[in-house]
């Protein structure tokens, strides 16, 4: 299968539909972990995708750059874990609010740990929190990169060991890192 799960909850652009997925492993497959693409807000807390092997697999990606919804990736269940897949671990793509707790993103045979977008807001300065989290030994790409239309918080994270950069960080506005 080229998804080990492909959550497409964009079909009706009236109405916004958020996705949620809690306590979830999308483990062990040729192709993408798990897509998730909504016009509403994304929640996902503990979940893993690892072991995605082939060649433009990637571990999580979450894309609701259709509407204004916020993504979240929580860590209240357990650690969200993505790591060893063949290209990105955790891509995000959205024009809304991001925020990261508790998440591994490592290991990434040729691409990065963590890419999150959201610098095309049509409103607002919609801004980037990401704390407890370690990004390292990603092969090729960054540890963690994000581009932001707003202010970037990174409290106790980890980037370290990672091929082209470790912590590539894009905005017009406030950065903060303790």
């Amino acid at each position: 299968a080229y998804y080990n799960a492909l959550l497409d909850n964009n079909d009706d652009t009236l109405v916004t539909s958020n996705v949620n997925i809690n306590k979830s492993n999308f483990d062990n497959g040729n192709g993408n972990g798990l897509y998730v693409y909504t016009n509403g807000n994304i929640l996902v807390n503990k979940i893993s995708s690892s072991n995605h092997g082939n060649a433009g697999a990637d571990g999580v990606l979450l894309d609701n750059s259709s509407g204004t919804g916020s993504v979240s990736i929580l860590n209240t269940y357990g650690a969200n874990t993505i790591n060893y897949n063949n290209e990105y671990n955790l891509y995000v793509s959205t024009n809304g609010v991001v925020t990261v707790t508790g998440l591994e993103a490592s290991y990434s045979n040729s691409s990065s740990g963590a890419i999150i977008r959201n610098h095309l807001a049509l409103s607002g300065n919609p801004g980037v929190t990401v704390s407890n989290s370690t990004f390292r030994q990603n092969s090729n790409g960054e540890g963690l990169s994000i581009v932001s239309a707003g202010a970037i918080t990174l409290t106790n994270i980890t980037a370290q060991s990672n091929g082209y950069c470790n912590a590539k960080l894009d905005n017009h506005y406030d950065l903060t890192l303790t």
